[in-house]
């Protein structure tokens, strides 16, 4: 298989993400057993190339994949891989960090992921890289409220909130109103 139609097959997948209302939100899957498809695919792939641009792109997505299907462990394993590959990267040093740090809170390791997304706001900042603050903050703050602390995570999603409004996206706009009127109902 091309990675070509691989990067198809990827966005036929998040087509089928949602965020759990019931798990805070977390992002799952309504097809897993199109994710695994995917995963075996990715895996056979990924075994196959040595481009470092594609193995970043496969190593990146299949921690993805681990995630939605609630196999923290595995997400981790590659998303770990993934993060040797770009440490020269600012950029997706910073992205993968997050993607980590998703993983991890996945795991209910929530404090070796507060360190992750501080980690990537420290290279974001230091590199200016603003595309990106927005996401931080709403991933730690999914993360602080897990661990129950509302009043911390309302004050990162009303940042990130006001980044997503500047931005205009409404997609991401509604994401961080989805998270504050959670934080509302608790």
């Amino acid at each position: 298989m091309l990675l070509k139609q691989l990067k198809q097959n990827f966005l036929i997948i998040n087509a089928t993400v949602y965020f759990d209302e019931q798990q805070y939100l977390r992002e799952q899957t309504n097809n897993p057993a199109r994710v695994q498809v995917f995963i075996q695919q990715a895996e056979v792939l990924l075994q196959q190339i040595d481009n470092e641009e594609e193995q970043y792109y496969l190593l990146g997505s299949l921690g993805y994949c681990y995630r939605i299907l609630n196999q923290a462990n595995k997400a981790i394993f590659y998303l770990e891989q993934c993060l040797k590959k770009v440490e020269a990267n600012p950029a997706r040093n910073m992205v993968t960090l997050i993607r980590l740090g998703e993983a991890y809170k996945y795991n209910n390791q929530h404090k070796k992921a507060l360190k992750l997304f501080e980690d990537a706001q420290a290279i974001q900042r230091a590199h200016n890289i603003e595309n990106y603050e927005d996401f931080i903050y709403q991933h730690k703050a999914k993360c602080l409220m897990e661990l129950g602390d509302n009043a911390q995570a309302k004050e990162l999603l009303k940042l990130a909130l006001a980044i997503r409004k500047d931005k205009g996206i409404d997609s991401l706009i509604t994401s961080t109103e989805k998270v504050l009127q959670l934080l509302k109902e608790e």
